[in-house]
């Protein structure tokens, strides 16, 4: 996704994290961009990874929109 928008990936402290079933993501990067969620556009992190081609969105990112 990050290749087909061109979005600039930037380096990320966090290398890896821990899934559900236990095991480690792998993160190798980050892009900063805004999701448009209704009328607002939204600056967000977005964490990359290999493992992954989708888009989740955390509950840490809806409790700073304050919808939690």
């Amino acid at each position: 996704m990050a290749k087909r928008f061109k979005w600039e990936i930037c380096p990320h402290p966090t290398k890896s994290v821990k899934i559900s079933n236990a095991e480690e993501m792998i993160i190798y990067g980050a892009v900063y961009v805004p999701l448009r969620v209704g009328k607002r556009n939204i600056d967000s992190e977005i964490v990359l990874s290999p493992d992954i081609t989708g888009l989740i969105i955390g509950i840490d990112w809806m409790e700073k929109q304050g919808y939690i």
